[in-house]
């Protein structure tokens, strides 16, 4: 971070980003998506460094608290709005009285877990 300046580490980690997702995408194996996934998460803490500092040097001081403490707020907020979502829809989904989509899942998992 101290060669490259806080712009320049940031655009080099869009590149890391953009190269592990292009990796996920045209994945031919499994081993290809645990390295995308190994690079993203590199990525993620590169940009949880740098992205705070940045914000912290540039914004100005009226601002600069709120923009400071937004990561830690959207870290804890996004992963449960997902998961209240996603339990939403499987409430929703078990509701409907349809059990075919239950079965599948379960032929999904025993397939996934070579059972």
């Amino acid at each position: 971070m101290a060669k490259l300046g806080r712009k320049g580490a940031m655009l080099m980690d869009a590149g890391f980003f953009a190269v592990s997702f292009l990796v996920i995408a045209v994945a031919p194996s499994i081993w290809f998506v645990y390295a995308g996934r190994f690079l993203c998460g590199i990525s993620t803490g590169i940009c949880s460094l740098v992205c705070p500092v940045y914000v912290a040097e540039t914004a100005t001081p009226d601002v600069r608290g709120l923009l400071g403490g937004s990561p830690t707020r959207l870290i804890s907020l996004f992963p449960f709005s997902f998961f209240f979502s996603g339990f939403r829809t499987q409430i929703n989904f078990c509701e409907s009285g349809s059990s075919v989509g239950m079965r599948i899942r379960k032929q999904q998992l025993n397939q996934y877990l070579h059972i």
